[in-house]
């Protein structure tokens, strides 16, 4: 099979990128165009938003993670580091919430705005955070998500705020190619 190396642990960063730049485009490719299996409201959903990004995104993190190693002290480099990780986090929560839509829809813990539910697609990194509290989805993710979105915040650079260091922003490049393999593998697929 095509994808065997992502079933083993990544021995190298450039591995790892590798791993996750294969996932992300795997996925994108999938969910673009669910039309005939997934219900018409995820798939319309999800054939209008930008998976084409999301991938984008996932193959220039090879060069935040170069600029970080580059200038590990520099604090714009890892603000902007983080701020890229917390896009590609925030999007595929999005993308998870989208493909479960449905169920998100009917769901009493789903964010409201003026007693009608948020689509995923309009949902603020906060709200998603909390609804997947509430809900106990990817519970294991829960810390790596709120780091994400905590020091991916300092991009409002008037405010002191945590960057954290670049060892730290490595270690959650990792921590970010598990968490989305643990969102494809949530799922469905009928191809597999």
């Amino acid at each position: 099979m095509a994808f065997d190396f992502l079933k083993r642990e990544p021995e190298t960063m450039e591995e790892m990128l590798h791993a996750i730049e294969t996932i992300s485009v795997r996925t994108a490719d999938f969910w673009k165009s669910a039309h005939g299996w997934a219900p018409k409201e995820a798939a319309d959903l999800l054939s209008r938003s930008r998976l084409d990004w999301l991938v984008s995104f996932n193959r220039t993190l090879k060069a935040r993670v170069q600029e970080v190693i580059d200038n590990p002290d520099e604090p714009a480099v890892i603000i902007l580091a983080w701020a890229h990780l917390r896009t590609l986090v925030e999007g595929h929560l999005k993308l998870f919430l989208a493909v479960f839509l449905k169920d998100y829809l009917a769901d009493a813990h789903a964010p409201l705005k003026k007693g009608t539910v948020i689509v995923p697609d309009a949902l603020q990194y906060e709200a998603i955070k909390q609804f997947l509290i509430q809900r106990s989805l990817l519970v294991d993710h829960h810390v790596f998500i709120g780091t994400v979105q905590q020091r991916g915040n300092a991009i409002h650079a008037f405010a002191d705020r945590p960057i954290g260091t670049a060892v730290e922003y490595l270690e959650h490049v990792t921590l970010y190619r598990e968490f989305l393999a643990d969102v494809e593998a949530a799922l469905p697929n009928p191809y597999t």
